[in-house]
């Protein structure tokens, strides 16, 4: 969130590539909501919130090789830039959807940190897990550490 308030003024930025949709994010979220379907019909919760924090491992990598900081740099990269950065928001708000039985105030902060509106426990889940960009020009909040230190 932080990357989209520096570059794009805090609002979610257009997509801009549809061939895109079918990239490796998608097929890992697909693959992650059919992970955590099978893990919690299992009663394996554990199992289930190790393959939501898989997602956001696989989140974090692609950030760092697609480096937007970089891309931010370059003349011609405000469409790259604005790509990613949807990607990006697009997986944060399915690892928030999937973090909901687990930790579902910090769920419900991130779902209003993406500008999202209602209450995260209203989402359907079958409407959850497709792939799209949040809607462009969504302005989003400024973030919040949802889990701080603990200062001993």
């Amino acid at each position: 969130l932080a990357m989209v308030h520096k570059y794009c003024t805090g609002q979610v930025p257009p997509a801009h590539d549809a061939a895109q949709r079918g990239g490796p994010l998608v097929k890992l979220c697909t693959e992650t909501f059919e992970q955590v379907r099978l893990h919690m019909d299992q009663l394996a919760f554990h199992r289930a919130l190790g393959s939501v924090w898989e997602l956001v491992g696989a989140l974090n990598k692609y950030l760092d090789e697609s480096a937007p900081w970089s891309v931010a740099k370059k003349a011609d990269g405000k469409a790259e830039l604005e790509g990613i950065l949807s990607r990006s928001l697009t997986v944060l708000r399915i690892v928030t959807i999937l973090l909901y039985p687990f930790c579902p105030s910090t769920a419900q902060r991130m779902w209003e940190m993406l500008g999202l509106s209602g209450k995260i426990e209203e989402q359907r889940i079958e409407e959850a897990q497709s792939w799209g960009a949040l809607p462009e020009g969504l302005q989003v909040a400024k973030p919040i550490p949802l889990f701080p230190r603990i200062e001993a």
